[in-house]
């Protein structure tokens, strides 16, 4: 790196540099996602793991809940992981965004299904009846089932998008290193 700095830059330099820098351009913007998604995931999973803790102290245990912070922090190690190694020009670093999105799908799947299999004791048979009575037979159940599918629509939708642009961003990053000469890619890296 010291010897390029004491050549001068050609025009022919200068334009190969220019060009890197666009592709880095859209690429570090697809990398929005994940600057937020990270420390987003951080947030719900340690404050999932603060309800866990207080529950063991008030005498319960949520398996689910202690599931759903793990799984969580782990997400949220693992995108910054994925947004690391993709700065770096890892192709591994794309794969590894994509997968974690799939992973919070799974998450809010499963917590869906949760929701949906513990519905019977969320609320009272009396309190479901007096629904019920009040807006027709079925009511509470169309009500839930409608809101999980409202979530499970709009989350997957979000999350199978961003596996789409991760794994565009990797088709990119693995050109921009196809045409890239290694000075600026090494440039590129340490500028991060």
């Amino acid at each position: 790196m010291q010897a390029l700095a004491a050549t001068p830059i050609t025009p022919q330099m200068q334009l190969e540099l220019n060009e890197a820098t666009q592709r880095l351009a859209a690429i570090k913007s697809t990398l929005k996602i994940a600057s937020f998604n990270y420390p987003t995931l951080a947030l719900f999973g340690a404050l999932s793991l603060v309800a866990s803790i207080y529950e063991v102290i008030g005498g319960t245990v949520s398996v689910i809940g202690w599931v759903l912070a793990i799984g969580l922090l782990a997400l949220a190690w693992n995108e910054k992981r994925g947004r690391d190694l993709t700065l770096d020009f890892n192709l591994t670093g794309p794969k590894r965004l994509v997968l974690n999105q799939l992973g919070i799908l799974t998450i809010v799947v499963a917590s869906c299904a949760y929701s949906v299999g513990s519905l019977d004791s969320a609320i009272s048979a009396s309190d479901r009846q007096t629904i019920n009575d009040a807006f027709g037979k079925g009511t509470f159940e169309r009500i839930v089932y409608s809101g999980i599918g409202a979530i499970l629509l709009v989350v997957g939708s979000f999350q199978l998008l961003f596996a789409y642009c991760y794994h565009r961003m990797g088709k990119r990053v693995a050109a921009h290193l196809a045409v890239t000469p290694d000075w600026i890619v090494q440039m590129q890296r340490h500028q991060r």
